[in-house]
Formats: C-alpha cells, sequence, structure tokens
C-alpha cells in the first residue's frame, strides 16, 4: 500500500514492485491534511501489511507550521501501527530549485522537517526511507539528473526510491 502527492501517483507500481500486490493512493495536489482524511477508507479498511507514506515539499507554505506537518505524520503512523499495518514513512524528497514562497523557503523547510522525520523514526521505532538523502546533490536540491520538473522525478529518480523502498518493504514483509 502506498500513500502519497503526485510522487507516488506518478509511481508505476506495477512496473517497479511486479512481486508485491501494491495499491496506489496516491493523489497530486492533496496535503497532509487530506492524507489524514482518507486514511481510514484508503489504508486501514484494506488491511495492508505495510503503508508508505509519502508527501511532497509542497506542503510547506507559511500557513502550515512544521508542528501541523508532524502531528499529522504521527497520527497516521499511530494509527496504522493500531491496526497492524506498518508504516514506512518517507524523508520528503527535495525541490530542483530554491523554492521561495511568500519569504518561505521550502528547501529549509524540508531538510528541518526530515531531521525531524529521522529522529523521530529511531525515537519511535518506525521504519523509514530516505529519499532526500538518496536523491539531494550537495545544495541538498534535486539534481536535474533526476527530475523532469521542481518536484517530479524522471525513470532514474524512481529506480533509486524503489531500490531502497524494496529492499525495506521485503525485509518488513519476510520478517514481521
Amino acid at each position: 500500500m502506498f500513500l502519497g502527492s503526485q510522487l507516488t501517483e506518478e509511481w508505476n507500481l506495477q512496473k517497479y514492485f511486479p512481486e508485491w500486490e501494491s495499491i496506489n493512493r496516491g493523489i497530486s495536489g492533496q496535503r497532509m491534511s487530506g492524507f489524514l482524511l482518507r486514511f481510514l477508507p484508503d489504508v486501514v479498511e484494506l488491511h495492508p501489511r505495510a503503508v508508505v507514506i509519502e508527501f511532497a515539499s509542497y506542503n510547506f507554505r507559511s500557513q502550515y507550521s512544521l508542528k501541523e506537518l508532524e502531528d499529522y505524520l504521527t497520527t497516521m503512523a499511530t494509527i496504522a501501527r493500531a491496526n497492524r499495518i506498518e508504516p514506512v514513512l518517507t524523508t520528503v524528497i527535495p525541490p530542483r530549485s530554491n523554492l521561495v514562497y511568500e519569504g518561505y523557503s521550502v528547501v529549509d523547510s524540508v531538510i528541518v522537517f526530515n531531521d525531524w522525520l529521522r529522529q523521530f523514526c529511531r525515537e519511535h521505532g518506525f521504519q523509514f526511507v530516505d529519499f532526500h538523502r538518496l536523491l539531494a546533490n550537495d545544495n541538498d536540491l534535486l539534481p536535474d539528473s533526476l527530475a523532469v520538473s521542481d518536484i517530479e522525478l524522471n525513470e532514474n529518480g524512481y529506480r533509486l526510491i524503489t531500490e531502497a523502498t524494496n529492499l525495506l518493504l521485503k525485509k518488513i514483509i519476510t520478517h514481521p
């Protein structure tokens, strides 16, 4: 089970995960609050063994606090675990350019959030895939060689995140 934004929606799960029965619940342009609203019908009621939860950098805007985004992710991970579904959280991929909206630096916020997520997962025993470290260049941006737009991956980018995600899913599914 994959829940996410346009990155997930565009992820061809049949192609990249042929050995798994994968359900894609990616919706382009959806904010974290929307993920939480559909978490029960789109994830819990389907009883998957694991759920990969991904969201995009466009959630980082001045009207949303980092604490609010942290709370959404914490709530989904807790609900999943309470329903015997292994949550697999992902760090947020960096944008291709240093996006600034109304004085709000998306890149800086993504870095702070990803640091929080890594620490949160370590402290609470949640599994995670570090998309940011897999994809970011030395400037903490998504390189052109992995992107088709500011926040969309090309085939090379998807290949990298697929390999890392698949390794973790194999571990979870074969060693419950």
